[in-house]
């Protein structure tokens, strides 16, 4: 599924920087509740930032290096399933011209939302399927989880 670069995903990325920067160094809640209000639109921040660990790290619930990401990810993850389903996994890609680069995952809860953890360190979100920082790619995979059981969802 592709998603197009818009405006507010640009703005995502944008706020996501400032935010994560502006945290680290100051560790000001103010700047949780700007953050808070550039989500809007049904997104929620779940999980204060500061907390270790990346997308992958959270969604599968185990700690690994950075430069094992995508192989870890691959690793934990079932076969590609061709639509959404509840309780599986989604991941983002950057795709250009014929490669294609993992940038982000989450799980796909019983509502169709996905819950993700953006950027090392950074919130967890619920947020919908595409709104989501544009530094996470223009592609959108699914896949099965290896254990427990799906809904079908509709979007």
């Amino acid at each position: 599924m592709r998603l197009e670069v818009t405006e507010r995903r640009v703005q995502l990325s944008e706020g996501l920087a400032e935010f994560l920067e502006g945290y680290k160094k100051r560790g000001n809640n103010e700047l949780a509740e700007i953050f808070v209000s550039l989500l809007g639109n049904g997104c929620e921040m779940r999980e204060l930032p500061l907390t270790p660990g990346n997308c992958v790290t959270e969604v599968l619930g185990v700690s690994l290096l950075r430069g094992a990401v995508f192989s870890m990810f691959r690793l934990y993850v079932g076969r590609e399933i061709p639509e959404m389903e509840g309780g599986c996994r989604v991941g983002y890609f950057n795709r250009k011209g014929v490669s294609c680069l993992f940038k982000h995952v989450g799980n796909v809860l019983d509502d169709g939302r996905v819950k993700s953890k953006w950027g090392n360190e950074g919130p967890v979100v619920v947020h919908d399927i595409e709104d989501v920082p544009s530094i996470y790619g223009n592609e959108v995979r699914f896949y099965e989880r290896l254990r427990g059981s799906r809904k079908k969802i509709r979007i």
